[in-house]
């Protein structure tokens, strides 16, 4: 009985895991969708996005974009976590989304301001602070829909 109990457990926090890296991947492929949407509007090429996220980590030219895609969306979805783990006991759809908002706003406040002070940084950046924080906005609100997923999956009926 006690092994059923603890499969039970780990059964319940594994599948909140899951639903928590797939709301952050979600939201981070949806933010860089954004921004790769910006890029091509302003003329840029379309990978050009993903060469800026990789420059820190990849000094060969051949796989830049593919290594920032992967970054980007690897950090989103340890976001995710971190996001689930903060909102584990609110249930209500729209204060995860606002709670998930406020959380686009910690991201790019962590993330996006100090480039902002880096002049090497602002001369390669292909797109405008602006659309960098609609991106961590959008990011925050498809975040925020992870106690929706986790009921969808889990077969709760919404409260």
């Amino acid at each position: 009985m006690f092994s059923r109990l603890l499969s039970d457990r780990w059964e319940e926090l594994l599948l909140r895991i899951a639903v928590a890296i797939e709301a952050g991947v979600l939201a981070g492929i949806i933010s860089l969708a954004w921004l790769v949407l910006n890029t091509i509007l302003a003329g840029e090429p379309a990978w050009s996005v993903p060469v800026a996220l990789a420059t820190w980590f990849s000094e060969e030219d051949g796989n830049r974009a593919f290594v920032g895609a992967a970054v980007h969306v690897c950090a989103s979805g340890v976001a995710g976590c971190v996001f689930a783990l903060l909102v584990r006991h609110v249930f209500r759809l729209e204060r995860a989304v606002v709670l998930g908002i406020l959380a686009g706003l910690a991201v790019f406040a962590v993330g996006h301001l100090p480039l902002a002070f880096s002049r090497q940084v602002l001369e390669t950046e292909p797109v405008p602070a602006w659309s960098r924080l609609v991106a961590c906005l959008l990011f925050g609100a498809v975040l925020g829909c992870y106690p929706h997923l986790l009921r969808t999956a889990t077969g709760e009926k919404t409260p």
